[in-house]
């Protein structure tokens, strides 16, 4: 079986729906499943045709295009993409849900080549609109939509309820590194927030939790890695607080380096104010790190309050100061919830669950392809 999965960013980026998207494909690349990715090409730097592991990647100059509004631009790539998704002639068509991917999927009148199945890994204001049309017709259009929380599913569901009987929730999965995690360091404590530094993310509320914190640990670390739109403000953020010796801006981290960085962490600050899954609060579970993160979305599916971290609301430096001050301070408390998160990860999040899962969908939509036309 052929599939076109249709994604914003691909590798070399890394990032949740970048994560979820490399451990699918290269799971399931092979005899049954052949792949070839549609990504855009942000950076002109990387090429327009590329290959990793055996699956050719095509990069779009699309971003933009959306973001000067030319109509005439966009009705170009549109066809761009028609053309190469009839020259590859998939079976089924895999489009990773973002505003952008939405549009150009319906736009492109993809549904017309193969089925589509559209996965949504976060919420967007664009959904919240009182008509956002590319959006919608892109989920009304497929002939499944899948959500990575139970949370995502309802809010898509609430949005188009003519989607309720073809949609289902398929939570995130990883592959955990096979090596025990260290025990958590204390000499210092580190706090350790990783993604997208971008408002969304809620790094300012933990750098305002993290200069109280500093009060009673005077020789913790808070480590940021990622890169965004937030990153200056963030940077006069630390030195307004007076906390800029002890912040350590690690820019993005290779995806293989991910577990080494997360298990720096004393404690992993999910802030969040909006969240789709929580890929964060997954990959230190597997590395058996106690989380604070904010109850909003899919995180309180992630992360199960007292048991394997701890949830607090957002956009409340206080609450996220107090909970990271309550686990440094008992070892053995934030160890205890560190191993739970581990095993609960590997329960109920594994990579085995998660490309099985799409086999069955990916398995499924293809008989519905084949099966031939009534009345012909």
């Amino acid at each position: 079986m052929r599939i076109l999965y249709l994604t914003q960013s691909h590798w070399p980026y890394i990032g949740g729906i970048e994560t979820i998207s490399q451990e699918l494909i290269e799971g399931l690349h092979g005899p049954e499943f052949e792949f070839c990715v549609l990504t855009f090409r942000d950076d002109p730097a990387l090429p327009a045709t590329d290959m990793r592991g055996g699956v050719p990647i095509r990069r779009l100059d699309v971003s933009g295009a959306f973001k000067s509004r030319d109509a005439v631009l966009l009705a170009s790539i549109c066809r761009e993409v028609t053309t190469i998704c009839r020259e590859w002639d998939p079976d089924l068509i895999h489009v990773a849900f973002t505003p952008p991917t939405g549009f150009l999927a319906f736009a492109s009148r993809l549904r017309r080549i193969a089925p589509l199945l559209v996965s949504v890994h976060g919420w967007w204001p664009a959904l919240e609109e009182s008509n956002p049309t590319a959006t919608r017709r892109a989920i009304v259009e497929a002939d499944w939509v899948t959500a990575v929380s139970r949370s995502c599913l309802d809010g898509i569901r609430a949005f188009e309820p003519a989607v309720t009987e073809r949609s289902s929730w398929v939570l995130n999965g990883l592959e955990p590194d096979p090596t025990p995690p260290r025990p958590l360091p204390y000499d210092p404590p580190v706090v350790v927030g990783a993604g997208r530094l971008s408002q969304e993310k809620g790094f300012d509320v933990l750098v305002r939790a993290f200069a109280g914190l500093r009060k009673q640990f005077p020789d913790a670390r808070l480590v940021l890695a990622g890169r965004g739109i937030s990153e200056d403000s963030l940077h006069a953020l630390v030195a307004e607080l007076g906390v800029a010796d002890s912040v350590d801006f690690r820019g993005w981290v290779r995806r293989d380096d991910i577990p080494a960085l997360l298990e720096e962490a004393t404690v992993v600050a999910v802030p969040s104010r909006e969240e789709g899954f929580g890929m964060t609060a997954l990959e230190a579970a597997t590395r058996a790190r106690p989380v604070v993160a904010t109850r909003i979305g899919g995180l309180p599916e992630v992360v199960e309050d007292g048991v394997t971290g701890v949830l607090i609301d957002q956009d409340s430096p206080d609450q996220l100061h107090a909970a990271m001050h309550s686990l440094i301070a008992d070892r053995a408390h934030a160890t205890e919830l560190g191993e739970a998160a581990r095993r609960r990860a590997e329960q109920l999040f594994s990579r085995e669950r998660l490309l099985s899962e799409h086999v069955d969908l990916y398995r499924r939509l293809g008989a519905r392809a084949a099966e031939p036309a009534v009345g012909l």
